[in-house]
């Protein structure tokens, strides 16, 4: 499964996200739905200011709950 560690998070990132003090196999252990791992990655690259890749993830996720719940901000 593809997680937000995939993607080489600084722990800057990390703390931003709330994943802050979690090794990548603590939070592999814990986290198994693609759907809100997508959800993940989209907010890492909103935070890099990588719209086009951030919304790519989002397209990805196919629950319209976690779509709604991760939808970028208007601009």
């Amino acid at each position: 499964m593809e997680t937000v560690f995939d993607h080489e998070p600084t722990a800057e990132e990390l703390k931003y996200l709330f994943l802050s003090g979690q090794s990548r196999e603590e939070y592999a252990s814990s986290h198994s739905d693609q759907e809100t791992e997508y959800g993940n990655i989209y907010a890492l690259y909103m935070i890099r200011g990588n719209r086009e890749k951030a919304l790519e993830y989002l397209n990805r996720i196919r629950n319209p709950k976690e779509r709604f719940n991760s939808k970028p901000p208007e601009t």
